[in-house]
C-alpha cells in the first residue's frame, strides 16, 4: 500500500471500512500514487486508490477530516472544512458512497466535528462546535437524519467531545470534559437512548363517524407531534402532546385530506 504526500504534513485521523473499501480521512493532499485531498477510498486488498474523491476543503489548518462513519449507502464525514463533494458544507456532511457527492442533509457546524455516530433515525455529532443543526448545541448534538435539524436532546459538555460509540440502548461519549448532562463526569459518560416516537400500528381503527384513531408512543417529558401528509412531501401538524409518553390521536377528518401520518419528537 502506498504512502502519503502533503504540503501540510500527512496524518490520518479516521478510517471506515465497507465491502473491501477502506475510507481514509485526515490531512493529506495525496495518497499512494493518487492526488486526494483529505479523504480517499482504497481497495482494501491492493491498496489502489479508487476514483471516488469528495475533495473536502479549502481549510488548510487542523485535520480536514477527523470522523468517518458508514451507514447504509452513506458516509458521514466530520472535520474542519467548508466544501465537500462539490457543494458547500461546514464541518459535517453526508457523502454518497457511489458517487462522492453529498446529499441534501446539511446540519452545518460552526467549528470542528471530531466524532459522528448514527443511531436509528438520528446521528450524534461531537467536537468543539457551539451551534449545529440550526440550534445552540455546544460540543455534542443529536441530529435528525432526515433533515439535519438538532433534536431537543442537549447534554452540553463543558469541553470538547472526541469520541462516540453507541449500541441499541446507550450512547457513550469521550472527550476533554469534566461536566456533562448536568453531572460531573471526567472525560467519559453514557446516556440512555430513548426509543423514537412511533404510531402503534395494531391500534389503528376506523371510527363509526368515519374518523381515524391510533395510539402514539414515545419518550416521556418530550413534546410529541402527529403530522399528516397527502404526498410524503409536505407535512402539516395535526396534534401536539406536550408531555410525551403514550396518547391516543383521533382525526375526525380522516377522509379529507390526510392519507399518511407520522409521529415526531419536537
Amino acid at each position: 500500500m502506498g504512502g502519503f504526500s502533503s504540503e501540510f504534513g500527512s496524518s490520518v485521523h479516521a478510517l471506515a471500512l465497507l465491502d473491501n473499501i477502506v475510507y481514509v480521512g485526515g490531512v493529506f493532499t495525496g495518497i499512494g500514487v493518487g492526488a486526494r485531498n483529505g479523504l480517499a477510498a482504497l481497495d482494501a486488498t491492493t491498496g489502489t486508490v479508487t476514483l471516488w474523491s469528495p475533495n473536502p476543503g479549502p481549510r488548510t489548518q487542523d485535520p480536514r477530516v477527523g470522523a468517518l462513519r458508514v451507514n447504509g449507502d452513506t458516509l458521514y464525514v466530520g472535520g474542519y472544512f467548508q466544501m465537500i463533494g462539490g457543494a458547500p458544507r461546514t464541518n459535517i456532511a453526508a457523502v454518497h458512497l457511489s458517487t462522492g457527492t453529498v446529499s441534501e442533509w446539511n446540519p452545518g457546524a460552526d467549528n470542528q466535528v471530531a466524532a459522528v455516530w448514527p443511531a436509528g433515525t438520528t446521528l450524534f455529532a461531537g467536537g468543539t462546535f457551539e451551534t449545529i443543526g440550526g440550534q445552540s448545541r455546544p460540543r455534542l448534538a443529536q441530529l435528525e437524519v432526515g433533515n439535519g435539524s438538532a433534536t431537543a436532546w442537549n447534554a452540553n459538555p463543558n469541553s470538547g467531545v472526541n469520541a462516540l460509540v453507541a449500541d441499541a440502548n446507550t450512547i457513550y461519549v469521550g472527550g476533554d470534559f469534566s461536566f456533562i448532562g448536568g453531572e460531573p463526569r471526567m472525560g467519559f459518560a453514557a446516556f440512555g437512548l430513548a426509543p423514537p416516537p412511533r404510531i402503534e400500528t395494531d391500534s389503528i381503527q376506523r371510527l363509526a363517524d368515519g374518523g381515524l384513531q391510533f395510539r402514539v408512543s414515545g419518550p416521556s417529558g418530550v413534546p410529541l407531534i402527529v403530522q399528516g401528509s397527502i404526498d410524503f412531501s409536505e407535512w402539516v401538524g395535526l396534534q401536539t402532546n406536550t408531555v410525551g409518553g403514550v396518547f391516543d390521536f383521533t382525526d375526525g377528518d380522516a377522509l379529507l385530506p390526510w392519507q399518511f401520518y407520522r409521529a415526531l419528537a419536537q
